[in-house]
């Protein structure tokens, strides 16, 4: 294949592809996710079997044992990003990271550990977002 052809074959495969809405809902915003990384990796074939990106979306990093919706993450992250929200530790809290149990031997940086575990799922969230 010469090059000339696959750069149409690359633009054809772009050309396919839009970055989702922004205006996400529970059941819609793993869908819009997936549609964003697709749009980043015109490489990746358009049937390419996307039910684990899915699945591994839909987790974020638990905390404690407990699970937190991805969904609610990405409004946090909005409040985050219009100031609604001062702090990623304030983020963590509202997300639901307990504070630390001393008494039980957890870090006093719990919370802090948590967000910065959270920045990096935000790296994504920020540039679909914006």
């Amino acid at each position: 294949m010469s090059s000339n052809a696959g750069q149409q074959s690359r633009r054809a495969s772009s050309a396919q592809r839009c970055l989702p809405s922004r205006d996400v809902t529970d059941k819609t915003i793993a869908d819009a996710y997936v549609a964003f990384i697709m749009f980043c990796n015109p490489v990746i074939p358009l049937d390419a079997d996307t039910s684990d990106l899915k699945n591994l979306f839909r987790t974020p990093p638990r905390s404690d044992g407990k699970t937190f919706n991805i969904f609610v993450l990405f409004q946090l992250i909005c409040k985050l990003e219009a100031k609604e929200i001062k702090t990623w530790a304030e983020l963590a809290l509202e997300l639901g990271v307990e504070l630390p149990a001393l008494d039980r031997g957890q870090s006093p940086q719990k919370v802090q550990q948590y967000a910065v575990r959270l920045k990096v799922c935000q790296g994504v969230s920020s540039a679909w977002h914006n």
